[in-house]
């Protein structure tokens, strides 16, 4: 996952979220966004909340366990 992608966004949606990143719980604007669109993904059920490596483990987890084969 560490390809990335521009987003264009207005300068004054930038320039606001800049200055209140401590009270988004943000390092940067773009890492907040990115928890944004990564949360909403995954209310909306389109991404997984678990990253291929965790889901691996649940799978070999549930195989060792004999709920899969």
């Amino acid at each position: 996952m560490s390809d990335k992608r521009w987003v264009l966004l207005p300068e004054d949606v930038l320039r606001t979220a800049e200055s209140h990143l401590v009270e988004l719980g943000a390092s940067s604007v773009e890492a907040w966004l990115e928890q944004l669109v990564r949360e909403r993904l995954t209310q909306l059920g389109i991404l997984s909340p678990l990253t291929p490596d965790e889901q691996a483990e649940v799978e070999d987890q549930l195989k060792r366990l004999g709920y899969m084969e």
